[in-house]
């Protein structure tokens, strides 16, 4: 019910993003489709793959809301306020990757959203791309070994995450944030490479034991700027300082006319 930045105003964070900011991969799992400038407006239905979002509440004008089986009443009166009671970790541990073509992904993402042991413990993550050689899944088959990870985000910030995670075994940390080109990684202060997985999200490979994680926005036309402003400086430092030749200093004797 509220347009997209309105939540900023309240220290919400919106699933839908923020406003002419629209990515095309997070719409399709928001209401099943895309090319709807206003698709944040309304709809008759969720799709299912919006379970995977880590949405929490749901506010409606009106009373049952989309897919109301899958969510629970905590307030109504001139708006209405649900819970979603089976919500996806933001981030989460997994070990088992089939590597899928897009197409495949999104067709599998429903079945995904719709079980809750994916949705409660993350066991399967589907990736886009190969990972690095080095990771023996652990998925389904040793539900311990997820069980003794532990994450815990440090900070977060609109250009910043950090987060502390500790994994028995190699493994993946999944983070439910858009992929967005401009996001940068590194794992114990080495860059490591941003995974798409689950079609739209963000994950790393993590060795066993204890790791710091961080995802740092530094689009390629920041630091391009950072150089042109670097050359820039340069450039008329080098103006100021350099040598006016062919100008008599003001202090220099006036040479008399013959």
């Amino acid at each position: 019910m509220l347009v997209p930045n309105t939540a900023e105003v309240f220290g919400l964070r919106d699933a839908r993003g923020y406003d002419f900011n629209a990515v095309r991969r997070y719409e399709e799992l928001i209401d099943g489709q895309a090319g709807n400038f206003f698709f944040y407006y309304g709809g008759s239905r969720l799709a299912e793959p919006f379970q995977l979002l880590s949405v929490k509440y749901l506010l409606t004008f009106r009373w049952p809301a989309p897919d109301s089986s899958l969510f629970d009443l905590v307030y109504s009166n001139n708006i209405t306020a649900t819970i979603l009671p089976s919500i996806a970790t933001r981030p989460s541990v997994n070990g088992l990757w089939p590597c899928l073509t897009t197409g495949l992904i999104l067709i599998r993402l429903p079945c995904w959203a719709t079980s809750a042991r994916h949705i409660r413990s993350g066991a399967v993550l589907l990736l886009e791309a190969e990972p690095k050689p080095g990771i023996t899944p652990f998925g389904v088959q040793t539900q311990t070994a997820r069980t003794n990870a532990s994450l815990r985000i440090v900070s977060d910030e609109a250009d910043e995450i950090c987060i502390k995670a500790f994994l028995p075994r190699p493994g993946f940390l999944l983070l439910l944030d858009t992929y967005f080109p401009g996001w940068l990684a590194t794992v114990n202060g080495q860059k490591t490479s941003i995974l798409r997985a689950d079609y739209n999200f963000r994950a790393v490979q993590l060795p066993a034991g204890n790791s710091t994680v961080r995802f740092v926005y530094q689009p390629w036309s920041f630091r391009l700027g950072i150089v042109l402003c670097a050359i820039s400086l340069s450039v008329l430092a080098a103006a100021w300082f350099w040598p006016r030749k062919g100008r008599p200093s003001e202090s220099s004797p006036q040479r008399a006319k013959p």
